[in-house]
């Protein structure tokens, strides 16, 4: 549970609201363990409120984090972020005041994201949003969780599956996990 150990420390909160980009406090941690010579865990946040932006925060012990002066990019909330094999990638949710949609992002040094495809496209009245990259340590296999949905009355928990990442933008393999009349949204996914 790396997201609750960064933000919490003895019911301290450890990520907040402090740069002049920001309008709201940070929302949705994807942290990365890095290595390497730099600070060890990198965390991807967007913020709570507001149409988008995406910061970067990094630290060695995930109680102390510093935090890059300015957003990676706007027009982007809730990164998830994966590293595999020096390559960062980062599905994202793009328009988010709008139809949002999910957009695949890659960079090899973390920081200079370049969008690669869409992923899931904007459909009208509907939002594609809150993006979960997984990849299965028993397969290998990478999965996409996000919320599709109305906002009112209509939400739903979709998923895909693909060998490689760039193969999560073919919606072949989408299914409906979770349906609910009720609010239902941001998907993850931990192996115990």
């Amino acid at each position: 549970m790396l997201f609750w150990a960064a933000l919490w420390r003895n019911r301290e909160v450890v990520l907040r609201q402090s740069l002049s980009w920001e309008q709201t406090a940070p929302h949705t941690l994807s942290i990365v363990e890095v290595g390497g010579g730099g600070p060890r865990y990198w965390g991807y946040y967007r913020l709570q409120d507001g149409c988008g932006a995406v910061g970067l925060a990094r630290t060695d012990d995930l109680a102390h984090w510093a935090k890059r002066g300015a957003p990676l990019f706007l027009n982007g909330r809730w990164p998830s972020v994966l590293l595999r094999n020096g390559v960062f990638s980062m599905a994202y949710t793009r328009d988010y005041c709008r139809d949002s949609y999910l957009v695949l992002a890659t960079s090899k040094d973390g920081i200079s994201f370049n969008d690669v495809g869409t992923l899931v496209v904007a459909e009208p009245n509907l939002r594609n949003q809150n993006p979960n990259l997984f990849q299965d340590p028993r397969t290998g296999d990478f999965l996409l969780y996000w919320y599709r949905g109305d906002d009112r009355g209509f939400w739903e928990i979709h998923v895909r599956r693909a060998g490689d990442i760039a193969g999560l933008t073919n919606s072949a393999s989408e299914r409906v996990i979770m349906h609910s009349e009720r609010v239902l949204a941001a998907p993850n996914v931990i192996i115990f």
